[in-house]
């Protein structure tokens, strides 16, 4: 193969290469964007509207009549507030009022008349139409349906990724408004969000309580006009170990410790009320303060639910739930702890005995790392390492070989004297 040749298929290989990351890579990319997208969709899906939904100007709303009478209008709120649900030739007719879209009905309907519709919910101007509709039909039915959502302007800034002003529909959010706007930025807080509204009225916001406990009145629907302010959280701290939702969480003045473990979601299975908890602050980690969860937890001792400080660390220990079995067996390994098997249960699971095992010579090793000489009567428990000797001399073989070892000793150094 000449050289031209070899130089070629490393151009061709390294080609595949940038071929197949940038396809992985754009393939992410476009499915963080497909994501983005459908939840921005979504929030302009009119069908997704709730029941408490409050009319504004802007919105758009099907209404169907049917029974003894039928007729199909399509309005909009005007910028006054107020629909308007004319009169019916018995065909398809537009008539240019304010907040009238069109309408289609065989049947000559008459004019039902204007109707402040802003501030009600889709369902109270149902029944608003529907006394209207009772003083000229019997027998006809009402049905009332958001088509399309108003769209309004709301401002995010201060630690943003993207700070600026967004169109909106009233589906969003406080956190629907933040994620589109790139989500909180560094060590912007989650728990002292302002809402400053057109009215100039404020009021704060802790998504904490939304995200962790499921209060949705910490994240209100947005409004026309709304501006959200986000500044620097005040305190941060790390949970690390046996907890649901590790990592860097604000807090806010007054919380402390259970506090912390409890937007952290709490002890996982296995977590120690036994061993200590440990703080360390980053600036100084020599500094460990050590606390006693059972005292903490189930005898809520308020002297240990200390108060945290901006940079602390603080671990949450594990219980064990193992035994090993390592030395002179056959099968070493980590077994899982069962309540009140003995010795002879973790030597089966690693497959017994090995040739040269002393069965004199076996030392268990406490999780805390104190050690002690197994006995009949010793139990096991959690976290232990067992350890299995070795016999150094076990049965005739092996005094043979010594044996046969010395003697070739013995002949190598008369071998070596004769010379």
């Amino acid at each position: 193969m000449s050289i031209m040749e070899v130089e070629l298929k490393k151009i061709i290989y390294l080609t595949l290469i940038l071929i197949i990351f940038n396809t992985s890579f754009l393939t992410s990319q476009m499915t963080e964007m497909s994501k983005e997208y459908l939840m921005i969709q979504s929030l302009k899906d009119p069908s997704l509207a709730p029941l408490t939904y409050t009319l504004g100007s802007g919105d758009r709303l099907l209404l169907n009549l049917w029974g003894n009478t039928n007729a199909s209008y399509v309005i909009a709120v005007s910028q006054d507030g107020t629909v308007f649900i004319p009169r019916t030739e018995g065909a398809a007719v537009q008539i240019p009022f304010t907040g009238y879209a069109g309408v289609s009905s065989a049947e000559v309907v008459p004019a039902l008349g204007e109707i402040k519709a802003e501030g009600l919910t889709v369902y109270e101007l149902k029944e608003e139409i529907e006394k209207r509709v009772k003083k000229y039909f019997y027998g006809v039915n009402v049905r009332v349906s958001l088509s399309g959502l108003r769209l309004f302007s709301c401002s995010v800034i201060g630690s943003v990724v993207d700070p600026g002003v967004y169109s909106i529909t009233p589906l969003y959010r406080l956190s629907n408004l933040i994620e589109i706007a790139g989500g909180i930025a560094g060590t912007g807080s989650y728990r002292n969000i302002t809402i400053k509204s057109a009215d100039g009225s404020s009021q704060i916001f802790d998504l904490y309580a939304f995200l962790y406990k499921g209060e949705m009145e910490q994240n209100p629907y947005m409004k026309a006009g709304d501006i959200v302010i986000i500044p620097q959280a005040i305190m941060t701290v790390k949970i690390t170990g046996r907890v649901f939702r590790k990592g860097n969480y604000e807090l806010k003045e007054g919380e402390r410790l259970k506090d912390l473990i409890e937007v952290a979601g709490g002890f996982q299975r296995r977590g120690s009320l036994t061993r200590t908890i440990k703080i360390y602050n980053i600036k100084s980690p020599d500094e460990v303060t050590e606390i006693d969860p059972y005292k903490l937890l189930i005898e809520n001792d308020s002297l240990s639910n200390v108060e945290l400080r901006t940079g602390d660390v603080v671990t949450i220990p594990m219980e064990p739930f193992t035994v090993t079995v390592v030395g002179q067996v056959t099968q070493g390994g980590t077994f899982e702890y069962e309540p009140g098997a003995d010795f002879y249960y973790y030597l089966g699971l690693a497959g017994g005995y090995a040739e040269r095992a002393n069965t004199r010579d076996i030392r268990i090793t406490r999780w805390d790392g104190r050690m002690l000489k197994w006995k009949r009567d010793v139990e096991i428990k959690p976290g232990d390492t067992i350890v299995i000797g070795r016999s150094e001399l076990k049965g005739w073989r092996d005094y043979l070989e010594v044996t046969l070892n010395a003697a070739n000793l013995l002949f190598i150094i008369w071998t070596v004297s004769k010379w």
